[in-house]
């Protein structure tokens, strides 16, 4: 790593960066073992997410400018539109 020409070094203990490496791996590890449960949890958040939208979204629909929806290739229908406050 350089700035202006110059070199910056770092002295880390060796012990310290493969406890680091370590640490971070059983990490990886750890999440690897749960995945299914991380993905369902993410799942439920992106749906909740999606009907708050969705619920803020309709409530100020009057106030739409700019209402576009389009119907896409695989079925899809996306609405769009922006808001003034």
């Amino acid at each position: 790593m350089a700035r202006n020409n110059k070199s910056i070094n770092v002295k880390i203990a060796t012990t310290k960066v493969i406890k680091a490496l370590e640490t971070k791996l059983a990490q990886i590890q750890k999440d690897k073992a749960n995945q299914a449960t991380n993905e369902e949890k993410y799942q439920k958040a992106h749906e909740k997410w999606s009907k708050d939208v969705a619920k803020l979204a309709l409530n100020a629909i009057s106030k739409a400018e700019d209402l576009s929806a389009n119907l896409r290739y695989n079925g899809m229908v996306h609405v769009s539109f922006g808001l003034k406050w």
